[in-house]
């Protein structure tokens, strides 16, 4: 888990001005339950129109531009908006591109094709990057129906984070404070270093270890090219890299013709504690040998299910 700073109420609303006149219609709209459209325009606060952004509404950041996060220690925090209205598609705040059709036709092909995504292919993208060690984008807990969609994610030279989204890492105490139904889907995700060209000696630094951190249930990513999680760090070290890192509280994750690119695993799955384990669904683990376990007193428990095992020692529980 990172540390949690807030940025300077001066750096965090810098490129506010702009985008007034884009709030005064959403209040406008707030009265009929209509979505809105947030435009976000060069030089513009992503995290001023997440803050203002009601379910349904599309946040979009201008096709081509970059966006950097607003401090070293600060992510776009997308954050709880209460109870969703219908508990439908329709709920879902959308950050997204302000053309379409700059997002590359190769994501659009996955898994027909494995064409790995380069800078010029995305030259139209919204590029969004991490300027210090926090991800680009946080997932808060009680967060719900966010989608992210045809973004560049990714470092600014300088930078050096351990994941460019990360989601449920600020201590949420159950299920249902996780964040939930949430849509990753045809972005570019990687390392400023990675152009699309092979891996050599001359290109093996890279400036994030891993693509994706999940706790949260109702999950979907799909059609990202999750490039370069390869190599070594600035100081020379190996880098434990992983396109998702999901935790024992991952529940009901869709991932879907994706091209993952990753030195140590393209896809983790494990870790968590006896903390986030959900109360009604548990069983009792006996006879246990190398190839097999007995479930008994199950409760919700059902084949499909992803299990966190605890194993009891005299000292206290851990999570395998």
């Amino acid at each position: 888990m990172f540390p949690k700073f807030s940025p300077s109420s001066g750096r965090r609303w810098q490129g506010l001005v702009p985008t007034i006149f884009v709030f005064v219609l959403l209040l406008g709209w707030a009265n009929t339950g209509h979505a809105a459209t947030i435009v976000v325009p060069a030089g513009g606060s992503i995290q001023a129109a997440i803050n203002a952004a009601k379910y349904g509404d599309t946040i979009l950041l201008q096709a081509g531009a970059t966006y950097d996060t607003p401090g070293t220690f600060a992510s776009f925090d997308l954050t709880a908006k209460g109870a969703p209205p219908t508990n439908t598609d329709a709920d879902y705040i959308t950050i997204t591109t302000s053309d379409p059709s700059g997002i590359p036709a190769a994501l659009l092909n996955y898994p027909h094709s494995d064409t790995r995504i380069t800078p010029a292919m995305a030259a139209n993208m919204p590029r969004v990057r991490t300027i210090g060690s926090f991800p680009v984008f946080w997932i808060n807990k009680n967060s719900k129906y966010w989608r992210i969609k045809g973004l560049n994610i990714t470092t600014a030279p300088g930078a050096h984070s351990i994941r460019l989204i990360g989601l449920g890492e600020d201590d949420p105490k159950g299920r249902a404070e996780f964040p939930d139904h949430i849509d990753i889907e045809q972005n570019w995700i990687h390392p400023h270093e990675e152009d699309g060209t092979p891996l050599s000696s001359s290109n093996i630094v890279r400036s994030a270890e891993n693509a994706i951190y999940l706790e949260g249930t109702n999950i979907r990513i799909r059609q990202n090219a999750i490039q370069g999680f390869v190599g070594r760090d600035s100081s020379g070290g190996t880098l434990t890299s992983a396109g998702h890192l999901m935790t024992t509280w991952a529940d009901n994750v869709l991932v879907e013709n994706n091209l993952i690119e990753a030195w140590t695993y393209s896809v983790f799955y494990g870790g968590g504690s006896k903390g986030i384990a959900d109360p009604s669904q548990t069983a009792t683990v006996s006879s246990c040998n190398s190839t097999s376990c007995v479930f008994s007193n199950t409760n919700g428990l059902t084949v499909g299910k992803p299990v966190a095992v605890l194993v009891y020692s005299h000292v206290d529980s851990i999570g395998i």
